[in-house]
């Protein structure tokens, strides 16, 4: 009798979760600049740094 393999589950995200939308734009030079300064006065990344904001905004908007 031939030994069949068990399918196997489909690597990666789970299938439950709603994928990801990657976001795009390009910043105005003054607003990244204006990050920037922030970054260096906190010590975190700039990318860091949006994020927090962002966060922040997101917070502020659902209350």
């Amino acid at each position: 009798m031939p030994v069949v393999a068990k399918k196997r589950s489909r690597a990666g995200r789970p299938r439950n979760r709603e994928p990801s939308v990657p976001v795009s734009f390009r910043l105005p030079k003054s607003v990244y600049d204006a990050y920037a300064r922030e970054a260096l006065k906190s010590g975190n990344s700039v990318n860091q740094t949006m994020r927090d904001a962002l966060l922040h905004q997101s917070l502020a908007t659902a209350t």
